[in-house]
């Protein structure tokens, strides 16, 4: 399923063997925004400011921008990930 949409929408699937969530991260967020736009945090470069941003629908740009907005994010890497 992951492979369709990645295809589909042009961006790398989730791969839970080797991306884990962040938990900081989700501390970060308001209670219950991940869930809401299902979004999930994955990883920060400190380096770049580049948040690596797990989603069901990448095409949701208004999720992705308030999750890097919150975050205090530059830039957002998006993979997709099934519901």
């Amino acid at each position: 399923m992951s492979r369709a949409l990645s295809a589909q929408f042009g961006v790398p699937a989730f791969d839970p063997a080797r991306q884990k969530a962040s938990t900081e991260l989700l501390e970060r967020l308001p209670a219950g925004f991940a869930r809401q736009h299902l979004v999930l945090p994955l990883a920060v470069d400190e380096e770049s400011g580049t948040l690596s941003l797990a989603a069901v629908d990448p095409r949701d740009t208004t999720a992705i921008g308030e999750a890097t907005r919150l975050l205090r994010c530059r830039q957002v890497a998006v993979c997709v990930v099934p519901e």
